[in-house]
């Protein structure tokens, strides 16, 4: 609508025939590359969050949704949900009921949320030795109350639970496609192994298998990154460990040991999968280094920097996002209160959106997340001191 110039506009899953005259596809989007980002605007609505989340989404490509479900607890222990699309603009913030079940938030230690491929959103949370899971429907409404999953791992001949407790940590990625499960599920357990639950979906119980961590400790309070099949566990001595399925098992257990950065790892956010293996790993004093290892390879890192003398703000968590195949950028909330991404071929951390941003108002205070709905689009959520959200996107 006034812009006269010409853009490469296509449609970006491979796997979707144009050509011919029937389609049975259902809706699907197309991209514009423009190779920029939008200006930085606030997520409508107001509603001030103490602690959020934008939940997990399938890969990009295997399955499309047209919404982004967000995720907030407010300085009353209220859990709130929207379902945003067209740009943020459709969607309200609508607060989720409570019942007998439902978590009390100020005693939540981990929580997690996706969105499946067939578009009901789910919230876990880990609340005084329970695992809890809410369920939506396809259209984003919430019939259903809190369940306890009380979930069970196999000793011996018997059935006993996962242990849980405060140090407890729970990760959750979604499944790829409409035939795949809704998700799968890592609890880190108070015994000090990790429970991984491979085709977690609602009104299943299922079974937990356990997995040892022989030859280290796992860190406290950390989660297990998942990466397709693969594992990626902190341990306390701020050592990084891989347990790959596909991988020969080695003596000594099915855990191995990666290669570490040039500084010791406080934590650390995973993509990919045993073919390329993604790791950001953050240090003390706000250093990160990007990871990336292809196949059964080794371990090679890259320190993250910028040339301005920007930082990440200590603590902060980062993120992955894979835009299309061979890209793939980590996002990082600075100490100035901006937001910016590092490729992981060059290691260069540059400026995310356009101003007005984050460091036109009250400044961004350490959570980024980062979600790819389109091959080659990506969105960007963050938020400030104020407690509200913003965000931005790259086409």
């Amino acid at each position: 609508m006034g812009d006269w110039r010409l853009r490469d506009c296509s449609v970006p899953f491979g796997h979707v025939d144009v050509t011919g005259d029937r389609r049975d596809t259902g809706q699907r989007p197309f991209a514009v590359r423009v190779g920029a980002w939008d200006e930085w605007a606030e997520v409508p609505g107001a509603v001030r969050a103490r602690r959020w989340r934008a939940a997990r989404q399938p890969v990009a490509g295997s399955v499309w949704l047209p919404h982004l479900d967000l995720f907030l607890v407010d300085g009353d222990g209220e859990l709130w949900h929207k379902r945003a699309s067209c740009g943020m603009s459709v969607g309200v913030w609508a607060r989720v009921r409570s019942d007998g079940d439902a978590p009390v938030w100020s005693g939540v230690s981990s929580w997690a949320a996706v969105s499946d491929a067939g578009g009901r959103a789910i919230v876990w949370a880990l609340s005084e030795g329970r695992l809890l899971a809410l369920v939506s429907d396809a259209q984003g409404h919430w019939g259903e109350g809190w369940s306890d999953l009380r979930p069970k791992t196999l000793s011996g001949l018997t059935l006993e639970p996962v242990p849980l407790g405060p140090g407890s940590a729970l990760s959750a990625v979604p499944g790829d496609g409409l035939l795949s499960a809704t998700a799968v599920l890592c609890l880190t357990g108070a015994d000090g192994e990790v429970y991984l639950h491979k085709g977690w979906n609602p009104g299943e119980d299922g079974v937990w298998e356990r997995v040892e961590t022989t030859g280290f400790d796992l860190a406290p309070g950390s989660p297990v990154g998942v990466a397709g099949e693969c594992l990626v566990a902190r341990s306390a001595q701020g050592g990084l460990w891989l347990r790959d399925p596909g991988a020969p098992v080695l003596f000594g257990g099915p855990w191995q040991e990666l290669e570490r950065p040039a500084h010791t790892v406080t934590r650390c956010a995973v993509a990919g999968g045993a073919g390329e293996l993604l790791i950001a790993a953050s240090g003390a004093a706000g250093r990160v280094s990007l990871g990336r290892r292809s196949g059964a390879g080794p371990l090679r890192w890259l320190p993250a920097q910028a040339g301005d003398g920007w930082q990440p703000r200590p603590g902060s968590e980062v993120t992955w996002a894979l835009p299309e195949p061979g890209v793939a950028w980590a996002f990082a909330t600075g100490t100035d209160g901006t937001v910016r991404s590092a490729s992981v071929t060059d290691g260069v951390w540059r400026p995310v959106g356009r101003v007005p941003g984050p460091s036109e108002g009250p400044a961004s205070v350490g959570r980024v997340a980062a979600v790819c709905r389109i091959p080659g689009q990506v969105e960007v959520i963050s938020d400030n001191e104020e407690g509200l959200l913003r965000w931005t996107w790259w086409s």
